[in-house]
């Protein structure tokens, strides 16, 4: 008895019996309805698990029943032979991309998403030898930095001169980090 005068549950357990196995295993009553299976290992194998699984992935061409054969490897290879990477990333962009919207992404994403400004940031990551150039911290929380602002000047967004590896802290003290930007326009937009 406990001490609230409420017995013990270890004496109210049952005996409950795998479905896979057959090995026999003490558990509470509540749990009737859940325990079917003796472990994991069980329950992944259990013939009603792989038959719902079948079930399921029937009708879906990329689902269990689906075999990559050398045949297939090599159709898929000679569709994509001579296409670089941004040529096959071109073929799914805008219209041709099966989520297309009409156009809704604000142009800033668009830019920050693109093929041109990915590249721009790996070149200026390993020109600097992913090093902040501020505190000369190595890796983290690393930041490609515009030295002349990028909503500013736009023909040197992707200019690899104008960029710098920061890491975070040291890009939130800059002059042009987010909204509070101190940073004089040039001249001809003044």
């Amino acid at each position: 008895m406990s001490r609230k005068g409420i017995p013990n549950k270890i004496s109210k357990k049952i005996e409950y019996t795998c479905l896979f196995c057959g090995k026999v295993w003490l558990d509470y009553p509540s749990r009737k309805t859940r325990k079917k299976y003796c472990s994991f290992k069980c329950s992944k194998f259990s013939i009603d698990r792989i038959e719902k699984l079948k079930k399921r992935s029937v009708g879906n061409k990329w689902g269990n029943l689906r075999i990559i054969t050398d045949e297939l490897r090599k159709k898929i290879s000679n569709a994509n032979r001579g296409k670089k990477r941004q040529k096959i990333s071109e073929n799914k962009m805008g219209e041709k991309n099966h989520n297309w919207k009409g156009g809704v992404t604000p142009i800033n994403k668009k830019i920050r998403m693109s093929f041109e400004y990915r590249e721009w940031r790996g070149k200026v990551f390993n020109r600097d030898n992913y090093t902040c150039q501020s505190c000369n911290k190595r890796g983290g929380e690393l930041h490609p930095h515009h030295i002349k602002p990028f909503s500013i000047y736009p023909e040197l967004r992707f200019n690899v001169s104008n960029g710098i590896t920061l890491c975070r802290s040291c890009h939130i003290k800059t002059d042009t980090w987010g909204k509070n930007m101190k940073y004089p326009l040039p001249k001809e937009q003044k």
